[in-house]
């Protein structure tokens, strides 16, 4: 088991292992202006601590998630389970099984660039690739989902995205036109770790 913000989740070999970057996440997105019964996508869930999480933290929510790995899910329907929290889960590449709108859209992506992967730090390099590196740049994953955004996002609906260092203003300068960057949040390194976008009213 792994403590993630105040919980603890079962986790597995091949499932990422939750870390204290993705605790601040769910801090943000806590203090967003959502309506009073969100409903929340949870794309790239592993073992479900953020959908899960948010459950707890918003009862009057829907909370659906997806992953490309059965393993993820039925790691995270055990979590779903342990917190007696009800979550809709399938198995998809991105958000490609849900239609929306959704209210909030929250993504803890692959988002390492595959240069890092002859000099992963100690924590890292038990975990399997595919949760870890996404392209040259490490955000072949996450520029993909930005551009499904417009169809997923209620209007004025939010996404919250955890990143790596620098990474947040090469994907601002480039989103589309139907969505605004809302706040980029630190962490105590002073990296940018999390993108919150807006869909347009418009």
């Amino acid at each position: 088991f792994c403590p993630f913000f105040g919980r603890e989740f079962a986790v597995a070999p091949g499932v990422l292992i939750p870390r204290p970057e993705t605790e601040l996440l769910l801090s943000a997105v806590l203090r967003l202006p959502l309506p009073p019964h969100p409903r929340v996508l949870d794309v790239g869930t592993g073992s479900g601590v953020l959908a899960v999480s948010l459950k707890c933290e918003l009862p009057k929510a829907t909370v659906v998630a997806s992953d490309v790995s059965w393993q993820a899910l039925h790691l995270a329907r055990k979590n779903a389970d342990k917190h007696q929290v009800t979550i809709g889960l399938a198995l998809a590449h991105l958000a490609s099984a849900w239609r929306g709108p959704f209210d909030l859209v929250v993504a803890n992506l692959p988002y390492l660039p595959e240069a890092m992967r002859h000099r992963l730090p100690p924590e890292l390099a038990f975990e399997d690739p595919r949760a870890l590196f996404a392209g040259e740049n490490g955000l072949t994953l996450v520029r993909s989902l930005i551009q499904d955004l417009p169809r997923l996002l209620e209007a004025r609906g939010f996404a919250a995205l955890e990143l790596g260092e620098g990474q947040a203003s090469v994907l601002i300068s480039a989103l589309p036109p139907q969505l605004e960057p809302q706040d980029v949040v630190y962490d105590l390194r002073g990296v940018e770790r999390v993108l919150l976008l807006r869909k347009k009213q418009r």
